[in-house]
């Protein structure tokens, strides 16, 4: 008998200490979960802050941008008169060639003279980009161009081969390299790439499609001679041949009547569709002021 109830007092002792262990445990657990919740609402999390890191980053974005000397309405007018009355009408479809075989501007707004070509610059560049080239040309006092007569590239005075028509600018070319130098010595620290060329002042008229006669610009095998394929209509070739030879030493309607001074150069976009380009000016910085 009292066997029996050792045992069963053992028994009730041991159910016990189990239940005290259960009440500690569930006891530590709710005030720790107590303690956690008090912090927590001592230390509200911002709803902007969750919702701005949930957000992307936005992508930086650029511009596709170029420095040039604009013209005035007049000296545009004459380099579309140039191409609709003397160019245009002479380059037509050929049995070999249903289409014209030049590109040619005839948007007046896209005429211009570019001073560097810089490509794709960032939106957070441009800024330092306009500060510095607002200071730099001033160095540059204002000078007169006028329009001069036609050439080709990359032959200046010969149709053979040509990739691209333009019309020659004359006056004061000197200050116009200088401009160039000076807008060069600026963005080249700012990372932009130094055109390797001489600077050559022109207005683009118009860009060669293909090689009249030669089916397209056929590559060529090392060591044999480059074709020499027309890159126009004959009468067209004529013409901008005849036009080349032009004495540009004389008085000519076109020089009389186009001459305008440069007072500024400008920051410019270009936007490139379907439709062709369109150029923006994002800002003008004006050269020294007398």
């Amino acid at each position: 008998m009292i066997g029996y109830i050792s045992r069963h007092s053992h028994r009730c002792f041991r159910y016990r200490l189990r239940r005290l262990e259960r009440y500690w445990i569930m006891g530590t657990v709710a005030s720790f979960i107590s303690s956690s919740s008090s912090t927590t609402s001592t230390t509200p999390i911002s709803v902007t802050a969750l919702t701005t890191a949930s957000q992307p980053s936005k992508p930086k974005t650029s511009k596709r941008l170029f420095i040039a000397v604009e013209l005035p309405d007049d000296a545009k007018d004459l380099c579309l008169e140039t191409i609709t009355d003397k160019l245009l009408p002479l380059d037509k479809p050929t049995p070999e060639n249903e289409k014209s075989s030049v590109k040619w501007v005839l948007d007046p707004s896209l005429f211009h003279c570019t001073l560097q070509f810089l490509g794709s610059v960032k939106d957070d560049q441009i800024r330092d980009l306009s500060d510095q080239l607002r200071k730099q040309v001033q160095s540059i006092t204002p000078f007169t161009l006028q329009l001069g007569g036609l050439g080709c590239f990359p032959n200046r005075k010969s149709t053979k081969n040509a990739s691209v028509v333009w019309l020659g600018l004359e006056g004061d070319t000197q200050e116009l390299k200088d401009l160039s130098s000076v807008v060069m010595d600026t963005t080249e620290p700012l990372g932009f790439r130094r055109e390797r060329r001489p600077f050559s002042a022109h207005i683009t008229l118009g860009r060669v499609k293909r090689r009249i006669g030669g089916g397209g610009r056929r590559k060529r095998g090392r060591g044999q001679e480059p074709q020499n394929s027309s890159s126009f209509p004959t009468a067209l070739q004529d013409q901008i041949e005849k036009m080349m030879n032009i004495d540009h030493n004389e008085a000519t309607e076109t020089k009389s009547t186009c001459s305008f001074q440069v007072n500024h150069v400008s920051l410019m976009e270009s936007k490139l569709s379907k439709r062709g380009p369109e150029y923006i000016t994002l800002e003008r910085f004006d050269l020294r002021k007398s």
